[in-house]
């Protein structure tokens, strides 16, 4: 599988370097693609959800040209989940906090204001 991204370079998902030189570790272009491989991840585990009355969606674009990563919706509510990959770090999450190599991240305010978002985007038409 190969996805062509802005430059007309291919790049492959599961390589990590792409041989044309689009995608060298540590770029941009390659932690959106190990981002991409991570949601792709997180999708591919939802579908265990469909025959439980759940919907799924993945990567919802905002106008902003943002997206909400996955959104799930079923009997216990609307959820936004935001994804994300960090292979081969040390990982540590507690109730408030998420950090990658002892580094503190903005992983849980972004979720966070991300659902709120969400919330004020769909209370209103639906009458909440």
């Amino acid at each position: 599988m190969t996805i062509v991204v802005r430059g007309g370079h291919c790049l492959p998902l599961s390589g990590g370097v792409d041989v044309r030189g689009g995608c060298q570790v540590g770029s941009d272009i390659y932690s959106w693609a190990s981002g991409l491989k991570g949601e792709q991840r997180t999708a591919r585990r939802f579908r265990r959800l469909r025959g439980h009355g759940w919907f799924t969606l993945h990567a919802v674009q905002w106008a902003t040209g943002t997206d909400i990563d996955h959104l799930a919706i079923g009997p216990a509510g609307v959820f936004a989940i935001n994804s994300k990959r960090h292979p081969g770090k040390t990982l540590w999450y507690g109730d408030r906090a998420v950090t990658v190599n002892g580094a503190p991240t903005r992983h849980i305010a972004a979720s966070q204001s991300e659902a709120r978002r969400v919330s004020r985007t769909l209370s209103t038409p639906c009458g909440f």
